[in-house]
């Protein structure tokens, strides 16, 4: 799998690195990637359509958002570690700073990803 580093974008009152991975299709997101790089988001770039790898570049980039406002749980004492097993919470003015906080990042990164 080919990554390449498009750049790095402010998601909230973090700056984001976003990577492509060609031929891959998927994502994540790492809040400590290593000890001296910024948070980090993956986003696969192998679908047939456009709109499947923006999908997957708003699902990271929300769920980032939500994680670093702790509004993002996990069951404690389960014995399998889903890692799909999460529970969001949030008001609606936390809803609107979430969109406003990806919104910078996304019109951002968008034409980066767009021209990779």
């Amino acid at each position: 799998m080919k990554q390449v580093h498009i750049g790095t974008f402010q998601l909230g009152h973090a700056n984001v690195d976003l990577i492509a991975m060609h031929g891959e299709s998927g994502g994540e997101f790492y809040l400590c990637p290593d000890d001296s790089r910024p948070p980090r988001i993956k986003v696969g770039t192998a679908y047939q359509s456009w709109d499947q790898c923006v999908s997957v570049l708003l699902h990271e980039s929300i769920e980032m958002a939500l994680c670093l406002k702790d509004l993002r749980f996990q069951h404690s004492g389960k014995l399998n570690s889903d890692h799909a097993d999460y529970l969001f919470v949030f008001n609606h003015c936390q809803f609107g700073d979430i969109c406003s906080e990806v919104a910078i990042f996304i019109t951002q990164a968008l034409p980066k990803l767009a021209s990779e």
